[in-house]
């Protein structure tokens, strides 16, 4: 039996962000591996030798915080929050609960919160906007807070040339890689066929001014976040999230990944981490709910809008009868104990 070929066997041991961070701990083993990544976290600052293999860890609960990654040695501590997905949102206690952990723990040396993404990640401007109270006010001098994106760290295992002399860092690299780098732009016959059509230009444009419209109306009895991404069709949204306090009830609006994949460009539904009651209630509403995005830790429950709704004289006021049926059913479901730091 030959094993010349080579399969990249982690691109099927890393489906998800769980996967890829435990494999990221595991190459940690790797003295070289951990040089580059402890340097890149770090800014230069600190290496492979002030943090030892046995120092890192993932996923564990460490004094009422659960980071992504951590490295806690004599020297440094660190906790990284990993996200992989370009819209893998942000909990409601990301990234406050780190920053007050290494605010409140005070250890020997410089303490670190690292937020690890993806260059195209929707959700940036929201983790910005969280760390601005702790960036703007003086916590601790040692804490530092910073916002590192993926493609950073493989050129840095790129420039020391890791990929090349490693077959488990190469797999890591490539399997990254493959999900970062933004496909060229390849159009079919029938989207061109459709893009040269007047009605298509006048559809997109009256279903962008729906979703503002029945925005502005559900805003006159219910509160309202928006989310009308300026890049929404770079698997973004253009919606709103329909809140009851500090808890989310209901989400509306164009999902541009949700609609590639379904055919269906308007929805509503609720995401899988809201309260449990909520979420059990919107499946026994709509039995044949979709779950999305699939292997996402934290997916949607989706419920389509239809095409005779957008067709009803009165789309509008269509659209807000429906959503505010829903949440007179939704509504009494919402748990009133606080989310749990993640």
């Amino acid at each position: 039996m030959s094993l010349t070929n080579h399969v990249n066997i982690l691109k099927e041991a890393m489906r998800e962000e769980n996967e890829v961070t435990r494999v990221l701990y595991a190459l940690c083993a790797y003295t070289a591996f951990r040089e580059v990544l402890v340097r890149f976290l770090t800014v230069g600052s600190y290496g492979a030798d002030d943090v030892a293999w046995e120092d890192m860890g993932v996923q564990a609960n460490i004094d009422g915080v659960k980071p992504d990654f951590y490295a806690l040695a004599e020297s440094l501590s660190l906790l990284l929050e990993i996200k992989t997905s370009l819209y893998t949102g942000l909990t409601a206690a990301q990234p406050a609960n780190y920053l007050a952990w290494l605010a409140r723990h005070p250890r020997p040396g410089k303490r670190f919160f690292v937020a690890l993404i993806p260059a195209r990640y929707i959700h940036r401007g929201e983790l910005e906007k969280r760390l601005v109270p702790w960036l703007s006010k003086p916590i601790e001098p040692l804490v530092t807070a910073t916002i590192l994106e993926w493609e950073g760290f493989l050129e840095a295992l790129r420039t020391a040339g890791l990929e090349q002399l490693n077959p488990y860092v190469s797999d890591f690299y490539d399997v990254l890689k493959s999900w970062l780098t933004e496909p060229p732009i390849k159009l079919t016959f029938l989207e061109v066929e459709k893009m040269y059509a007047r009605e298509t230009a006048i559809g997109m444009s009256n279903l962008l001014k729906l979703v503002e419209k029945v925005s502005a109306e559900m805003e006159k009895s219910y509160q309202i976040e928006k989310s009308f991404i300026r890049r929404w069709w770079d698997n973004g949204e253009y919606g709103i999230y329909i809140r009851e306090g500090d808890h989310n009830l209901l989400w509306f609006g164009i999902w541009q990944a949700y609609w590639e994949h379904s055919g269906v460009p308007l929805c509503y539904g609720v995401q899988q981490n809201w309260s449990d009651a909520l979420v059990r209630k919107f499946q026994s509403l709509h039995p044949q709910y979709i779950t999305f995005p699939k292997g996402d830790p934290n997916p949607f429950v989706l419920e389509k809008i239809g095409k005779e709704v957008l067709l009803a004289e009165d789309q509008v006021g269509k659209i807000v009868g429906l959503l505010e049926q829903e949440l007179q059913s939704l509504s009494p479901q919402v748990d009133s104990a606080p989310e749990l730091p993640a």
